[in-house]
C-alpha cells in the first residue's frame, strides 16, 4: 500500500494521468482563457487567471 506522501501516476496505453505540477500552468491557463472550454463553469470571466491559479493553488504543486 502508498503512504500518504506517495503521488500515484496512472499510465495506460501512451496516456499519463499525474498531479498538477508547476510547468502546467501555462498550458492550463490557456486551456481555462478559452470561452469555449469555460463556458459551463462558474469561474468563467475570472480576470488575471493566471496570476489566481498561482496564488490559490501554489501549495498544491508538486515536483516528481
Amino acid at each position: 500500500m502508498a503512504s500518504s506522501t506517495e503521488l500515484t501516476v496512472l499510465q495506460i496505453d501512451g496516456f499519463t494521468m499525474r498531479p498538477i505540477q508547476a510547468s502546467d500552468l501555462d498550458a492550463l491557463a490557456a486551456i481555462l482563457a478559452d470561452p469555449e472550454v469555460t463556458r459551463f463553469l462558474p469561474t468563467r470571466g475570472v480576470l488575471n487567471l493566471k496570476s489566481n491559479l498561482q496564488k490559490k493553488h501554489s501549495s498544491t504543486f508538486c515536483t516528481l
